[in-house]
C-alpha cells in the first residue's frame, strides 16, 4: 500500500512564492511515483482559483470548521502532513486556526517554515511556541533559520531539520547564447530582477544605479521580469508599477529599462534571466529567510550581486556573490564585474558548482528522507 502525504499550502495557479515553491516541491516528492501525495490547498473566503488535480481538499484560511473538519480527514486517510508555514497564511490572529488542526491530527506533522520573524511580538511568538507542541518537525531553509528558531522561539536542535530551498536543473548556457536568441545586440550589457513585483522588492534602487553606471556604459539595459503581486495589486492597484516608471523619467534612464510584466513560462524564463550578465537582488529586508528568486539565479549560474539579507549572506559568501546595501554600492559593483570578464564568468561557473547540489530532485529527496524517518520513529497520537 502507497504511503499518503497531504501538504498543507497555497498553491499554483495563485501567484505566489509559497504556491511555485510548493509546485516545485511537490514535483520533486512525486518523482518515482513511489507516493501518493496530495495538495490541500488554503485559500481566501473570495478565493476561487482553477485547480489542476493535485488539489484534492480546499479549505478557507479563516474558517475555524474547516481546519477541525480537515483533522478527521487527515486522521482517517493520510500517514503524514507537511504544511508549508507563513505568517498570514492561516488566517487572522497570527494563524492560531492552524494551532487548533495541529491539536486534532495524530499522524506524523512537518512544518516548512518560509517566514522566520527576528523579533516577534508576542502573538507571534506564541504560535510559533504551540507550533512546537505539537509539531514532529520544522525545517528551516537556511543555517541561520535554524538558529532563529532555537535562539528566538526556544525550539530544540533535535526537531529541526535544515533543507535548503530548491532551484530548478537548468542548462549553463552564456548570457551571449540567451541574447543572441532574444534579439538583444551582443554588446548591450545586462541586468535583471524576477519575481512578482512590490514595494518590498526595492527596484527603485537598481534604477538609480543604472542612472550612475550609464555614464561610464551607456549600452546598460536593466530587465523588470515580473508581474505585480496580486495583493499589491488587489490593494493598491498599479501605484507601485507607476512609481517604478515615474523613477525612470525621474532618473533619465528610459533607454536603460526595460518592463516585462507578464507571467512567463519555464523556457521564456530562463531565456530572460539568463541573457543578464548580471543578476541583482535589491531587498531593503534584511531578514528575509528565504528567496525563490535567489534560488533560481543560483541555478543559472549567474553572477549575483545582492543585499545582503539572511539567506543572500549565507550562500553567497565565499566568492558566490557580491553585496552591496544602496544605489551607490549597487553602481561601484556593477562596474567592477562589466569591467573585469575573467571575474564574472569564473564567479558563474562557481555559483552553478554550488547550486548543482541544491537542485529539486536532491531536495525531493532529503524531504522523503525525513518522511520516511518520521514515520518509523514517530508513535501515532490518540484522540
Amino acid at each position: 500500500m502507497h504511503i499518503k502525504y497531504a501538504i498543507l499550502t497555497s498553491f499554483v495557479p495563485l501567484k505566489s512564492g509559497i504556491a511555485t515553491f510548493c509546485n516545485d516541491l511537490y514535483q520533486s516528492l512525486n518523482i518515482d511515483k513511489q507516493y501518493n501525495i496530495e495538495i490541500i490547498a488554503v485559500e481566501s473566503q473570495d478565493n476561487k482559483s482553477d485547480y489542476t488535480s493535485e488539489v484534492r481538499h480546499i479549505i478557507k484560511r479563516n474558517s475555524k470548521e474547516n481546519y477541525l473538519e480537515l483533522a478527521t480527514t487527515l486522521n482517517d486517510k493520510y500517514d503524514l502532513l507537511l504544511i508549508q508555514h507563513k505568517f498570514g497564511l492561516f488566517g487572522d490572529n497570527a494563524g492560531n486556526n492552524l494551532i487548533d488542526l495541529l491539536k486534532n491530527v495524530r499522524i506524523p506533522k512537518v512544518a516548512t517554515c518560509h517566514t522566520i520573524l527576528n523579533n516577534p511580538n508576542d502573538l507571534y511568538r506564541d504560535v510559533f511556541l504551540n507550533m512546537a507542541k505539537y509539531l514532529d518537525k520544522f525545517i528551516a531553509m537556511t543555517l541561520k533559520a535554524s538558529s532563529l528558531l532555537q535562539e528566538v522561539y526556544n525550539i530544540d536542535q533535535s526537531k529541526i531539520e535544515v533543507i535548503a530551498h530548491g532551484g530548478p536543473k537548468l542548462p549553463l548556457r552564456t548570457s551571449l547564447e540567451s541574447k543572441a536568441l532574444l534579439g538583444i545586440p551582443r554588446s548591450t550589457i545586462t541586468l535583471a530582477t524576477f519575481g512578482l513585483l512590490s514595494p518590498s522588492k526595492g527596484l527603485d534602487t537598481i534604477i538609480r544605479a543604472v542612472a550612475k553606471v550609464k555614464n561610464i556604459y551607456p549600452d546598460i539595459s536593466y530587465y523588470i521580469l515580473g508581474q505585480i503581486h496580486p495583493n499589491e495589486q488587489k490593494n493598491n492597484g498599479d501605484a507601485y508599477l507607476n512609481y517604478l516608471k515615474g523613477q525612470v523619467i525621474k532618473y533619465d534612464v528610459k533607454e536603460n529599462i526595460e518592463f516585462m510584466t507578464k507571467f512567463m513560462e519555464a523556457e521564456e524564463l530562463y531565456d530572460n534571466v539568463n541573457m543578464a550578465d548580471i543578476y541583482v537582488i535589491p531587498y531593503p529586508n534584511r531578514d528575509q529567510i528565504s528567496s525563490g528568486t535567489l534560488s533560481y539565479a543560483l541555478s543559472a549560474g549567474k553572477a549575483i550581486i545582492s543585499t545582503p539579507f539572511w539567506h543572500a549572506q549565507e550562500v553567497l559568501s565565499n566568492g558566490l556573490g557580491l553585496f552591496a546595501y544602496d544605489d551607490q554600492s549597487f553602481a561601484q559593483q556593477i562596474v567592477s564585474l562589466i569591467s573585469n570578464d575573467d571575474k564574472r564568468l569564473e564567479m558563474e561557473k562557481r555559483v552553478y558548482a554550488y547550486a548543482e547540489k541544491l537542485t529539486w530532485d536532491h531536495i525531493g529527496i532529503q524531504y522523503n528522507t525525513l518522511f520516511n524517518t518520521l514515520l518509523t520513529t514517530t508513535k501515532p497520537r490518540h484522540a
